[in-house]
């Protein structure tokens, strides 16, 4: 999202000074209103006011994870020297970055359907999205390499230049 702003930026003034820090501070204002909205769509719901209470103890949670996992992301990535990471690092990051919002997903739709108290359903759901994000994830970080810049509308230097931490570039290393 801080990509698509960043450019944004540097059309609307015709420059890059200073887009990097207008896209990411765009981009944790667009966070900020869609965790806003979550809560709003939560209360709104219709549900029993204790059901909305539990799943709005979970969004705040999801998105504290979630920020947890972005503060980590950008620390690497300003530190720009991915070469000290491992695989293992990368797998860690992705399950506090990108996982936060998968896991907390289905576990709202669990909780709002009662689904919640089958044990072995949520299990089974939780393992499938552990899975997924780090597919997910490895799809993004292949693109943010190979992709093709027309198509994914995000430059494909960026997480070598910007020293993302980016599973095939910690691989080669």
């Amino acid at each position: 999202m801080h990509i698509v702003y960043r450019d944004l930026f540097k059309k609307e003034v015709n420059g890059s000074a200073g887009a990097k820090q207008y896209g990411n501070q765009q981009a944790l204002l667009v966070s900020q209103q869609i965790a806003l909205k979550g809560v709003d769509a939560i209360n709104e719901s219709g549900f029993a006011q204790e059901l909305k209470h539990q799943a709005t103890i979970l969004w705040k949670e999801m998105y504290d994870r979630l920020i947890s996992g972005e503060r980590k992301d950008i620390k690497f990535g300003a530190l720009g020297d991915v070469s000290k990471l491992t695989e293992d690092d990368w797998y860690r990051l992705v399950s506090e970055k990108t996982g936060p919002l998968f896991s907390g997903a289905i576990k709202l739709g669990l909780m709002f359907s009662r689904a919640d108290e089958k044990v072995e359903l949520v299990t089974n759901l939780e393992r499938f999205v552990e899975k997924y994000r780090v597919v997910l994830q490895g799809r993004d970080d292949w693109l943010g390499i190979y992709g093709d810049t027309a198509k994914t509308g995000k430059p494909n230097t960026d997480d070598i230049v910007f020293g993302a931490p980016n599973l095939y570039v910690i691989s080669a290393f």
